[in-house]
């Protein structure tokens, strides 16, 4: 690992659909954010929250 990395970060990769990547892109920035920071910000306030996530096979 790098010198200038924080050692209490660590790097997630996730593969997505492109739609779902063209509105977290779109989010992200109308509110001037990196898509990594929004999406850390969005688990980050749902986790918070302690509800569930409800996943269901389509």
């Amino acid at each position: 690992m790098s010198d200038h990395l924080d050692s209490t970060n660590k790097i997630i990769c996730v593969k997505m659909d492109a739609k779902i990547v063209d509105e977290l892109n779109e989010r992200s920035n109308s509110m001037y954010l990196s898509v990594s920071n929004y999406c850390q910000r969005v688990l980050q306030e749902w986790i918070n929250s302690q509800e569930k996530l409800n996943l269901s096979e389509d």
